[in-house]
């Protein structure tokens, strides 16, 4: 029976064997046919999930496929285009007259790397084929879609007892300069809404993020507009920052005021800083401060939108109360037109890919008051 396990309540891959249950949608192959190829990776860790290779054609995500005449051409054409990656042909899935040749592929492990408008190969996510329909603005193929709709075990990795969470896609946008602190999880830590735990937003929130800021401070970074305070020919002797009566000196150099409840017997270490911004570490929680949460500013710099995949695990939608006992929360529908706000408690999460929004991009900065989905989104 298909998809008849209930979701894993506790991930143990050590004593759990990971499953992908393929056999039972196995067919003979046809010659010279329309013949697609479903090119899967499976990636286990402590949270393990399935995904696939997909083409992007015309603005549009779809199976890479081929005019089979022989079996032999079809690994031709993955030889050509996977050189340097082992494969293995599992075998074919006959649907609607058309082949389906399972592969599944072994990627090198690498580094976090862009992906860029005039890319090909995308990773696509089992979210992202039957839920958004979409990569990042893309859409998915709807007969790609209808054909994993009709063979849904391949979008599920099971145990012997459990079917694996499927996570969820969701986004954080930043600053070129921000990215490594946002993909080593230092800048997303927060004490939001929700609590105490990593945010994360909607393509079309991380979009506007990508080319606006706010002064919103984290947890424990406090944001200042660097007005040419600081630059790389300014000399750093040391981090500590001065308070002086309401100002803020790092070596002597007046870097901005301090915002209303930031201060009390916080101290503060210079973070990092970059052409727009000043950022400080703080000994204290800043839940209080008070500093310009909803004024935007317009970055000088290249933006960035992370696609994160998000395990949530005993999760809640929150409407009216938070509750307990919860690993994470996602905001409930209150308006028409909504951007999710996803938290997780724990590290429960992975950076997939990122794209650079090149700063020349702009978007109406009523946009967030608006909260419309129909923005044009534009990636390098």
């Amino acid at each position: 029976m298909e998809n008849s396990r209930i979701f894993d309540k506790e991930t143990d891959t050590e004593n759990d064997s990971i499953e992908f249950e393929y056999k039972s949608y196995l067919t003979r192959e046809i010659m010279n046919t329309k013949t697609n190829l479903l090119l899967y990776v499976i990636e286990k860790g402590d949270n393990p999930y399935v995904y696939y290779l997909m083409n992007k054609v015309n603005d549009v995500i779809t199976l890479p496929s081929l005019y089979l005449k022989t079996l032999k051409q079809a690994e031709e054409f993955m030889k050509d285009k996977f050189e340097k990656t082992h494969h293995t042909y599992k075998g074919c899935i006959e649907h609607n007259n058309e082949n389906y040749l399972l592969y599944e592929v072994n990627l090198p492990e690498s580094e976090i790397i862009p992906i860029y408008n005039k890319d090909s190969w995308w990773k696509v996510m089992p979210f992202e084929i039957i839920y958004s329909k979409k990569v990042l603005q893309f859409k998915v193929d709807s007969l790609c879609t209808h054909f994993f709709v009709n063979h849904i075990n391949l979008l599920y990795l099971f145990s012997k007892n459990y079917k694996y969470e499927v996570p969820i896609v969701a986004y954080i946008g930043s600053g070129e300069s921000q990215l490594n602190n946002y993909i080593l999880l230092e800048e997303n830590y927060k004490n939001g809404k929700h609590g105490k735990g990593f945010y994360f937003t909607s393509l079309e929130e991380a979009y506007f993020n990508s080319l606006y800021d706010n002064l919103e401070p984290t947890d424990t970074i406090l944001k200042l507009l660097n007005n040419d305070y600081i630059n790389d020919f300014t000399p750093i002797v040391d981090r500590i920052i001065n308070i002086k009566g309401n100002n803020l000196y790092l070596n002597n150099i007046f870097i901005g005021e301090l915002p209303q409840n930031c201060g009390g017997n916080n101290k503060f270490k210079l973070h990092s800083y970059n052409e727009d911004f000043i950022y400080l570490s703080s000994s204290k929680s800043l839940k209080k401060c008070k500093n310009k949460r909803n004024e935007y500013i317009k970055r000088k710099e290249n933006g960035c939108i992370l696609k994160f995949i998000l395990f949530l695990k005993n999760s809640k939608v929150v409407i009216h109360k938070k509750g307990s006992n919860y690993d994470s929360y996602c905001s409930g529908k209150m308006k028409k037109d909504w951007f999710p706000t996803y938290m997780t408690k724990h590290s429960t999460f992975e950076c997939i890919s990122y794209h650079i929004v090149e700063k020349n991009n702009t978007i109406d900065i009523e946009f967030m008051e608006r909260k419309n989905k129909s923005v044009e989104i534009h990636i390098k």
